[in-house]
């Protein structure tokens, strides 16, 4: 299967979960992190945040000086792994798994291989 994110195509790992599916929630879920592409590459470029594993961003607030530059990623970050979170759901539903946590963490996991090598694109590393 060949998801298709942030206008970029990659393999991952065969699953009996349909990545490839699409529905209005999941469109709409995915264009707000599109959306936020922008700030999430900024703060990934200066070491604030993180891929994890797990589908969601990590953060790393030392990286910034000011506490309103943390209260800030604290809150986008937040935002984020919400959005994320309401995704791998819409993924699950999307699949017939709806509400099923191994579903949901299958494919935080797929979609953190994939914001990965996105990030790796990004910088070069690959």
């Amino acid at each position: 299967m060949v998801p298709v994110w942030y206008d970029i195509a990659l393999d991952v790992a065969p699953t009996a979960l349909d990545m490839t599916v699409t529905d209005p929630a999941l469109r709409a879920l995915n264009d707000v992190l599109r959306n936020d592409e922008p700030q999430l590459a900024v703060y990934v470029a200066i070491g604030a945040l993180t891929e994890g594993p797990d589908g969601f961003v990590v953060k790393h607030p030392t990286a910034l000086s000011s506490l309103e530059e943390r209260a800030e990623l604290n809150g986008f970050a937040a935002r984020i792994n919400d959005v994320r979170g309401e995704l791998y759901w819409a993924f699950g539903r999307a699949n017939g798994a709806e509400g099923d946590e191994a579903v949901e963490a299958q494919v935080g996991g797929i979609c953190g291989a994939l914001w990965s090598a996105l990030r790796s694109e990004q910088h070069g590393l690959r």
